[in-house]
Order: structure tokens, then sequence, then C-alpha cells
């Protein structure tokens, strides 16, 4: 059914790559990315209603995520993993 290959395409988009390449740039780009923005945060004066604007963004991912914790079982485990991930990048930016 659509539901199913819905769950499916989620589940494929967030699993891990299979090579070993792939896999550390994955990896790297999970932790990296997040480092920059969260110095980038911290360091550059950006004005109010823009840092009120990234707040809400990230607001409504969180909410997504969330959702797709609860809704898609097949994703948990390596949903936790990217956000720990993120997590990391995100406290050695600051």
């Amino acid at each position: 059914s659509k539901v199913e290959q819905f769950k499916q395409g989620w589940a494929d988009a967030l699993a891990l790559p299979d090579n070993l390449p792939d896999l550390a740039l994955d990896t790297v780009a999970c932790v990296s990315i997040p480092c920059l923005l969260s110095s980038c945060w911290v360091i550059l004066p950006i004005p109010g209603f823009i840092r009120l604007a990234v707040l809400g963004v990230l607001i409504i991912a969180g909410a997504w995520t969330c959702y797709l914790y609860q809704a898609i079982p097949q994703i948990k485990a390596i949903l936790l993993i990217r956000v720990g991930l993120i997590l990391l990048g995100v406290l050695l930016g600051l």
C-alpha cells in the first residue's frame, strides 16, 4: 500500500550507507555541518529576526523528527544515531 511505501522510503533515506567510504563521509558530514553552523551561531552577530526564524525552523524539524520516531518503528535506531551525531556536532561547535 501507499503507507508502507512511504515508510519504506523514509527507512531507505535514513539508512546508513553500505560501503566504508560513504559511511565515513556521511558520519563526518552529520557531525561537521552542525558543528560549523553552531559555531557561526555563537560567533557571528546575527540579527534577532533571523535567529528567531532559525529557531522556528528547528522547532518544526524537531516536531517532524518526533513524529517520524513514533510513526515508523523501522527507523528508531538509525534516527537516534543520526540525532546523536548531530547533537555531538552542535556541542563541539559551541
